[in-house]
């Protein structure tokens, strides 16, 4: 493949990190277009489908020892 299905052009690092890394990536996405602190280029689609799999990009949840059970 010789270009890329889409591109994402952030304002800045910090900015291009805290709206991947937002809890509430689809809001994080929307307000960023808006504010063009975000420019995308590309396949809607597949933009959409890289969207849903931000959720992954936050750290795991830690779970207190007391808090787990067998069942």
């Amino acid at each position: 493949m010789d270009r890329p299905q889409f591109t994402f052009s952030f304002k800045d690092a910090n900015q291009g990190f805290a709206i991947l890394s937002a809890k509430d990536s689809q809001a994080a996405f929307l307000r960023a277009l808006g504010r063009q602190d975000l420019i995308i280029h590309g396949d809607f689609l597949a933009v959409m489908w890289f969207q849903g799999l931000t959720a992954f990009l936050q750290p795991p949840k830690k779970t207190a020892p007391y808090d787990r059970t067998a069942f």
